[in-house]
């Protein structure tokens, strides 16, 4: 009679329970807590020295030093659809294709620290071996490998971090473009094409220069359109809209790193997050299929915080597959760069 008595209750419960979830946007609430999996955030003082140490030994060409940076199976896509490298070997040779021996100085803007990433928005000025210039604003991200769950509470100085990608957004036609205003172009380009077919070979070559045609100005407005709408009166739900079903979106920012699948769980997930986009793009960087913005954020007492929009598209549509956006406490000179001797 007890074990009767006690499915009865059992099953009472459940039918509460789903009457319940069924309600009020309980599922929703319900899909947007299953897909926020907060990690352990590394501290912002040590993230934003740790990235900062790379210019450093960039600049005194210690190809030893950055590489202990990385993670073992570290990736480096830089720019984002044109490279590819991952694990020590293939770090090694991205070095040794556009690193070793290139005169490189780095302008940082501003960066931003969230919860395991850092945002760095730079001019990267670089001098080709035979004097060619370049001068892009670039976009880079640096993940970094967040403290086991049982030193979240102690958490790590720069010296113990590693990378576990490093991720630039940059147009190679712009970078082109600049390069070809300078009679030395020519010989630059077969320098680096030797340099590539060397330590890339014919498949990591050719990857490079299938970043040469990327989503455009089609991605470009489709980005603007759907940032558009989240900042819009019925933002939040008009911009879901443009999610695939399985479409997800991650949050970013100091406290935490949150990942939503599917357009009811962006829904929910933005509606808490607490943060609402108030500026719309000043600079967008088309990569492959990905768009990049440089964005403005409204979140608690800060009414403008600089912020990264990152939306990648479908291979045959404009659906958003995935986006991340990320928000933090900037530092660093917005509109006077200084020069560091430097690479990513």
């Amino acid at each position: 009679m007890a074990c009767q008595n006690a499915a009865a209750s059992a099953k009472r419960f459940l039918g509460i329970l789903v009457v319940m979830l069924l309600s009020d946007g309980a599922v929703t609430r319900l899909v947007a807590a299953s897909a926020a999996n907060p990690a352990a955030c590394v501290a912002a003082d040590a993230a934003l020295a740790f990235v900062k140490a790379s210019p450093v030994v960039v600049g005194a060409q210690q190809k030893d030093k950055w590489l202990a940076m990385f993670a073992e199976n570290g990736l480096i896509q830089d720019p984002f659809g044109a490279i590819h490298q991952q694990g020590r070997q293939q770090q090694s040779d991205f070095w040794d294709t556009f690193i070793s021996g290139i005169n490189i100085t780095f302008a940082p803007h501003y960066d931003i620290v969230t919860c395991t990433s850092v945002v760095r928005i730079v001019n990267i000025s670089a001098i080709t071996p035979n004097g060619c210039p370049t001068n892009m604003r670039t976009i880079i991200v640096y993940d970094l490998i967040p403290p086991p769950a049982e030193a979240h509470a102690k958490l790590p100085s720069a010296a113990k971090l590693q990378l576990a990608s490093l991720t630039a957004l940059w147009s190679l036609q712009e970078r082109s473009a600049q390069l070809f205003r300078h009679t030395c172009a020519w010989k630059a380009t077969a320098q680096m094409s030797i340099r590539m077919l060397k330590f890339l070979g014919p498949t990591g070559a050719g990857r490079y220069a299938s970043g040469f045609f990327s989503i455009g100005k089609e991605g470009q407005s489709a980005a603007a359109a759907a940032l558009a709408d989240l900042a819009g009166e019925d933002g939040v739900r008009a911009f879901s809209r443009h999610f695939s079903e399985s479409g997800s979106l991650t949050l970013h920012q100091p406290g935490s790193a949150r990942t939503f699948v599917s357009p009811t769980a962006i829904v929910a997930g933005l509606g808490d997050w607490g943060c609402k986009l108030v500026a719309p793009p000043n600079s967008t960087v088309p990569t492959a299929r990905r768009v990049s913005a440089e964005v403005g954020f409204a979140c608690g007492s800060s009414k403008h915080a600089p912020g990264l929009a990152v939306i990648d598209f479908a291979a045959d549509s404009l659906s958003l597959v995935a986006a991340a956006f990320y928000v933090g406490t900037p530092t660093g000179p917005v509109l006077s760069p200084k020069r560091e001797q430097a690479v990513i």
